[in-house]
């Protein structure tokens, strides 16, 4: 599912203030204060995993390194040989 760019990022502000809404508009209750505490878990959730996935570099496999160090020798080796010609 694809949603359009302006509402995924206003997602976390639209959680927040739904959760901070709806115990002055429902009153104090079990499951209002329990819903209220889901949206603004939902909200803190999201911004931390959006600080932490842009903050770090995906991991490169170890494999794929050593078959681009192979691809990269066999290259230059390719190169070396075509100036000796």
């Amino acid at each position: 599912m694809w949603i359009p760019d302006p509402i995924y990022k206003a997602l976390p502000i639209v959680y927040a203030i739904v959760g901070v809404s709806l115990v002055p508009l429902f009153g104090l209750s079990t499951p209002i204060v329990v819903s209220a505490a889901m949206f603004i878990a939902a909200a803190a959730i999201t911004v931390y995993w959006r600080f932490q996935f842009r903050d770090r570099p995906p991991p490169i496999d170890q494999v794929l390194r050593k078959k681009w160090a192979e691809r990269r020798a066999r290259r230059i080796a390719a190169l070396e040989a075509m100036d000796l010609k």
